[in-house]
């Protein structure tokens, strides 16, 4: 059996999350009312529009300024309903603004990043491209890893090898010799010079 004070405390227990809109929140509130009048519990609708904006919460909080600043005396629970449900759509309306601008970032993001992938991919079929390969030629004398075919190898084909090149190796190797022989004469030198005359031959003294 409904009682005022079950009924006042249902009134304080209503929220928008558990009526899920304004409609039902507004027809809880309606219920509640008829019923207090049946029971000889007369309240003005001050009261009650205090109790719908205490339900719709803080994102109806600008339109309860609104209407607080206001004459309390010519408001009416219906005239704050029917705003209630204009908030309502707009606030709705921004939601679904809010989250397609979301979406469609996401989408965007997206896109860069797998184009961003496929130009990656294709950077490095392309760097693997340019990599030499040491299987990439056979040859008959110098084997599978090198990197000339058996028709330019310079060993089977001394002919094709560049004259300049021998010809570098050649004064190369002159100079190598040379440098051997000064080194020698510069050895022999050494050691004639820490011998004692006395025990130097007959021979070589007569040249002194």
């Amino acid at each position: 059996m409904a009682t005022v004070d079950t009924e006042l405390f249902k009134l304080e227990d209503l929220s928008y999350a558990s009526m899920k809109n304004v409609a039902n929140l507004a027809s809880a509130i309606n219920k509640s009312k008829e019923t207090l009048i049946g029971l000889g519990y007369i309240c003005s609708d001050a009261y009650y529009i205090h109790i719908l904006f205490k339900a719709l919460g803080a994102p109806y909080a600008s339109l309860a300024r609104e209407i607080r600043q206001q004459d309390i005396k010519k408001l009416t629970l219906s005239d704050c309903i029917s705003q209630a449900h204009t908030e309502e759509v707009s606030i709705k309306q921004q939601d679904t603004t809010s989250s397609s601008t979301t979406a469609s970032a996401m989408n965007t993001s997206k896109g860069k990043g797998k184009g961003k992938g496929n130009n990656k991919a294709k950077d490095t079929q392309s760097s693997d491209k340019k990599k030499p390969q040491g299987s990439r030629f056979h040859c008959d004398n110098c084997g599978p890893k090198s990197f000339h075919p058996s028709a330019t190898c310079w060993t089977l084909h001394p002919e094709l090898k560049p004259k300049d090149r021998d010809q570098g190796k050649q004064q190369d190797k002159q100079q190598a010799n040379q440098q051997q022989q000064n080194n020698s004469a510069d050895s022999a030198t050494t050691k004639f010079s820490n011998l004692q005359f006395d025990d130097l031959p007959e021979a070589v003294k007569k040249q002194f």
